[in-house]
């Protein structure tokens, strides 16, 4: 939980497609004002899922996608509760490369949900981008 209240002055955007028109509302997705620092971690996302999540949905997971200089890096994703079927709340970590100081860092959150009535979907929300400061 320190992670998800390390996120300050956040933004919030809509993840799209994920609640259906007759249940919950949308989780919602907050970005860090902070920039990230080369050869630094950055949590940089946070994806908060309306508690009425719990009774809809049989499972959810998610994936912490993020390029530099066109190059993937490999995300950390950071549930709460740990270990719960459908978290409460997701947290987006990346270890910035050295010397990537000046470049974008560019990230988003895909998702994947199954509900209770057996169907699934995926989403992917949208693309969120940082300037990589020096240390």
């Amino acid at each position: 939980m320190g992670r998800l209240l390390g996120i300050s002055g956040v933004a919030v955007l809509l993840l799209a497609c994920v609640a259906r028109a007759s249940s919950a509302p949308a989780p919602q997705l907050f970005s860090s004002s902070a920039q990230p620092v080369s050869g630094k971690r950055f949590a940089g996302l946070a994806l908060v899922l309306p508690p009425q999540a719990q009774n809809g949905w049989r499972s959810f997971q998610a994936a912490c996608l993020a390029w530099v200089a066109h190059r993937r890096i490999p995300g950390t994703m950071t549930a709460t509760p740990h270990g719960a079927a459908v978290p409460s709340a997701v947290v987006c970590s990346w270890r910035i490369p050295a010397r990537s100081a000046g470049k974008e860092l560019r990230a988003r959150v895909a998702t994947d949900l199954a509900w209770n009535d057996g169907s699934f979907e995926h989403a992917q929300g949208e693309l969120v981008k940082w300037t990589i400061q020096r240390r």
